[in-house]
């Protein structure tokens, strides 16, 4: 953990405060906040994820709705400027999870889903997903073999 990579502005930390088969609580951090986002549930993580990618504009949603009335604004919007990094990834870092510490790095968001890898804090891949589903079941995984 010494010797940490830099985390590029779209990863983020997950600090997992607790995990059962009935509860996912922790913190988000993500170096474009300053203060972490609590999420309680499964639920508040995939939503409060969705929205730090939306800000940063990275990765984009491919889910923008149509529409042929020229002044319908999309249901997506777009960064134009490109969001200032407030905290550094060293510092991100220094956080740990109750249960455990991760790096989400999400590559893509197709067909309302994200796909993309898991990573420890050490950042050797723990497992790769192509949608929530099987992110959940990597990040109880994981869990359960003391990753």
């Amino acid at each position: 953990m010494d010797n940490q990579k830099a985390m590029r502005l779209s990863e983020l930390w997950l600090c997992i405060d607790r995990m059962d088969e009935t509860v996912l609580a922790g913190r988000i951090y993500s170096q474009i906040q300053e203060a972490p986002i609590i999420f309680n549930n499964f639920d508040m993580l995939i939503i409060k994820v969705d929205e730090i990618f939306d800000t940063i504009g990275h990765p984009q949603s491919f889910q923008i709705s149509r529409s042929m009335v020229s002044d319908h604004e999309p249901s997506v919007q777009r960064n134009k400027v490109k969001p200032k990094q407030l905290v550094e990834s060293s510092e991100i870092y220094k956080n740990k999870g109750q249960v455990n510490s991760f790096i989400l790095s999400v590559e893509t968001r197709q067909f309302s889903n994200w796909q993309g890898v898991l990573k420890d804090e050490n950042a050797e891949v723990i497992g790769t997903f192509k949608d929530v589903i099987e992110f959940l079941h990597i990040l109880y995984n994981a869990k359960k073999t003391g990753e």
